[in-house]
């Protein structure tokens, strides 16, 4: 629907904006397509036409406020249009702009993708950002996310981009429930504090 695309055009306009005003370098989301609208069938190239065409403008607006637009990919229960980084690297060579790359999140390629080290390896080119989340979208290093894997393909690729630990709990319960998370996981201090112990140790052990 023509209106509802200007309508996702106007709004990631106002996130941009905002994103200027805190002086952010990056935003990240699953802005490619809506989230948990379904069409009961695997998507269609238009779709991607569309999608690639609304971000290709919204990288020339996002390039003017100096804010790198980087989509995400989504578990198949979220969003249909780009769950693998085959898919959002598909999407992405469509955009075809510099102000839009990739962002990684080992959350969802801990469902969707087979080992997230090559995953990681193959969307390397347009990796622009990364999510390090657990699987139940707790405190990182306590699922079973295989982060040895994760931080060694980063390595590997010598990715010098943000890390940033992703991780959810109730205390927005609107929020909350909007995701899927009916109960806490974690203490917010706590995922801060262990993911970010165990970012400093992957990396030091990998020579990030």
């Amino acid at each position: 629907d023509a209106k509802i695309r200007a309508a996702a055009s106007e709004q990631l306009k106002w996130v941009i904006d905002r994103a200027y005003d805190l002086n952010a370098q990056v935003l990240c989301g699953p802005y490619h397509s809506g989230f948990t609208v379904f069409a009961s069938r695997e998507p269609i190239e238009e779709e991607y036409n569309w999608s690639a065409e609304y971000l290709n403008a919204m990288g020339d607006y996002a390039q003017q406020a100096g804010v790198l637009l980087t989509p995400e990919a989504l578990n198949r229960f979220e969003c249909y249009l780009c769950n693998t980084m085959e898919q959002l690297s598909y999407l992405l060579k469509k955009v075809d702009h510099p102000n839009v790359q990739a962002m990684f999140d080992t959350h969802h390629a801990n469902i969707e993708e087979k080992k997230l080290g090559d995953a990681i390896k193959f969307i390397a080119p347009q990796l622009g950002h990364f999510h390090i989340s657990e699987n139940d979208r707790g405190t990182p290093g306590s699922g079973h996310v295989n982060f040895d894997e994760t931080f060694k393909a980063l390595a590997d690729v010598k990715y010098k981009g943000w890390l940033t630990i992703e991780g959810f709990t109730r205390n927005d319960p609107a929020f909350a429930n909007s995701i899927g998370v009916w109960r806490n996981f974690s203490e917010p201090w706590e995922m801060a504090e262990k993911g970010y112990e165990l970012i400093k140790g992957m990396g030091e052990k990998y020579g990030m």
